[in-house]
């Protein structure tokens, strides 16, 4: 799905977004900032294919005054600060608004893009991204390199039929893994 070598139009992924954030965490020093609703989400977080919470929460006393931004929902975040980018680039959709820390981007998309195929066209330059990583204290991916990725142009029919497929594929993975633990 993602070659570039086939026909078709390739854009950076900055143009692929209405919008690209990054994270905050507010102070510890003001525990009024945290034990709220508002879901926070740190690098360690970001496991799987979606995340929704994370173990701390803030409060909306953070929004208000520590300048935490909301990440609206079907964001696709990408862990940019981490000692783990030495071997993997962690990528995740948030399933509900959420605010990230400053070690994650939020990749919104723009109305042609779903979520699902942008996370997954993210991830298909994996090792583009780790061969960028610089590390000082910890390990960073370049965002000039993240930002240009190139992400080929597909029609919304044809990015949800590649999301339904990685969909069928996840549920046929989890299969055998169930029915391999019975054998």
């Amino acid at each position: 799905m993602f070659t570039l070598q086939s026909d078709g139009e390739v854009v950076a992924l900055r143009d692929c977004c209405a919008s690209i954030c990054g994270g905050k965490t507010p102070s510890m020093k003001h525990p009024e900032y945290y034990g709220g609703n508002v879901p926070f989400i740190k690098s360690g977080d970001v496991k799987d294919d979606s995340v929704s919470s994370g173990s701390l929460w803030l409060s909306d006393t953070a929004l208000e005054e520590a300048g935490v931004k909301l990440i609206p929902q079907n964001s696709v975040l990408v862990v940019t600060r981490s000692a783990l980018l030495q071997r993997k680039v962690s990528t995740a959709i948030c399933n509900k608004t959420v605010a990230i820390n400053q070690d994650i981007k939020a990749f919104i998309p723009n109305e042609e893009f779903g979520a699902n195929y942008l996370l997954w066209a993210i991830r298909s330059h994996e090792q583009r991204l780790l061969a960028g990583v610089r590390s000082v204290s910890t390990s960073a991916l370049d965002f000039d390199d993240l930002c240009s990725l190139p992400i080929k142009v597909a029609s919304k029919e044809r990015q949800q039929k590649f999301a339904d497929f990685v969909a069928q594929v996840d549920k046929s993975k989890f299969k055998l893994g169930t029915c391999g633990g019975m054998l």
